[in-house]
């Protein structure tokens, strides 16, 4: 027996079909309980659908709605402008204020027969404060992006 799917009997019952398949579905479900017994569901569900009214919302929600969404995007603008200027001023002060330090280990080398491997003396700490400040720049560069650049340049 064919396998017909839910979609192709909602076609069916719509009329949406062509005649041929239209027939062929006829005596599908005439010949198979099962699929009588979907087809007599979804009909059933299809009638039960097209007697309820189709809601329409009132124009005070619909206005409410875009209210809420233009409240929305504005607060996100204030706010990530606050977060533009702290992200800013942390890069600003924190390229000020980078100490020259150097965090030693005090390893000693590892010998293994005929092969010595050299251990780091410490981290630089000044070059991790410039990958980090760095990055604190570029994001500091997108929220500016995002909050001063587009709005300006959307109007």
């Amino acid at each position: 027996m064919k396998n017909i799917s839910d979609e192709k009997l909602l076609e069916y019952i719509d009329e949406t079909l062509v005649t041929s398949e239209s027939e062929e579905i006829k005596k599908l479900i005439s010949e198979d309980q099962s699929l009588n017994k979907r087809y007599s569901e979804l009909l059933e569900m299809h009638l039960m659908l097209k007697e309820k009214p189709l809601l329409t919302p009132s124009e005070s929600f619909v206005e409410g709605v875009i209210h809420s969404l233009s409240y929305r995007r504005s607060r996100f603008r204030k706010s990530g402008l606050i977060l533009f200027i702290a992200a800013l001023t942390v890069v600003i002060f924190g390229s000020i204020y980078i100490p020259e330090l150097v965090l030693n280990f005090n390893l000693e080398p590892l010998s293994l027969k005929n092969f010595t491997v050299e251990m780091p003396g410490g981290i630089d700490l000044k070059q991790l404060n410039i990958i980090l400040l760095s990055a604190l720049s570029f994001i500091s560069l997108i929220l500016f992006e995002k909050t001063v650049l587009k709005p300006l340049f959307k109007r």
